[in-house]
């Protein structure tokens, strides 16, 4: 997996363990913290998941609960189903390459930490990622118009991770499918790029949309 960029996160943890009084919050969100804090951000896809999991109980419903791909395709799944939605995987754009690699070397999307975008980490708070800035030609104004852009397509914000740089609020949180479809927008992931064909591993790292071929279809099952 390809490492993540985790100081907002951080700072949203030590935000709320400051304002929170309840034992067990704190207890909980410590631990969090401690997690994050690990090189290893498989770690935190893992916690993410975890979170997943508990909306996946809802039957029905137009959330969405599961985000990856293997460099070929992307697949994403709904709350209360077992139906997986398929779509060729992206091509990672706003980019940020290491010396000696271009677009040429880089494979498409891959990855299972795109779970991060959808319980409000990842792109969800690139208005608060200095490194995320780095990769888009706007920088911090483009960083917080992509954390915009997921509140146009979720349902609520977080009551945990609040962005300092985006005047508070709480990071995006519940992509609803619906919306994804109505407005043409699709999540936008921070991830890492890996060579197409070698085996050097990570060679950049940018911002990767979701394709909108697999939410469409999600939406027509819903119809169904």
């Amino acid at each position: 997996m390809p490492k993540r960029d985790l100081a907002p996160a951080e700072r949203a943890l030590e935000l709320g363990l400051r304002h929170l009084g309840a034992p067990a919050d704190v207890a909980v969100l410590g631990l969090l913290v401690e997690l994050i804090a690990r090189p290893a951000a498989r770690t935190l896809a893992t916690a993410a998941k975890s979170a997943a999991l508990w909306a996946e109980q809802v039957d029905g419903a137009s959330i969405v609960t599961m985000m990856c791909r293997n460099g070929t395709t992307y697949g994403i799944r709904l709350a209360g189903s077992d139906e997986v939605f398929l779509a060729g995987a992206p091509r990672v754009e706003h980019a940020m390459y290491y010396p000696h690699y271009g677009p040429e070397a880089g494979a498409p999307d891959i990855g299972d930490s795109a779970i991060l975008e959808l319980v409000g980490l990842g792109g969800a708070a690139a208005a608060g990622s200095p490194a995320v800035a780095g990769f888009l030609p706007g920088g911090l104004a483009e960083a917080a118009a992509m954390t915009e852009q997921m509140s146009s397509i979720c349902v609520r914000e977080s009551s945990r991770f609040k962005l300092p740089t985006w005047d508070y609020r709480g990071t995006p949180l519940g992509v609803d499918v619906r919306r994804v479809v109505e407005l043409n927008t699709t999540p936008k992931v921070t991830t890492g790029i890996l060579h197409v064909s070698s085996g050097v591993g990570q060679i950049g790292a940018g911002v990767a949309a979701a394709p909108i071929e697999c939410f469409r279809a999600a939406v027509r099952s819903l119809a169904a």
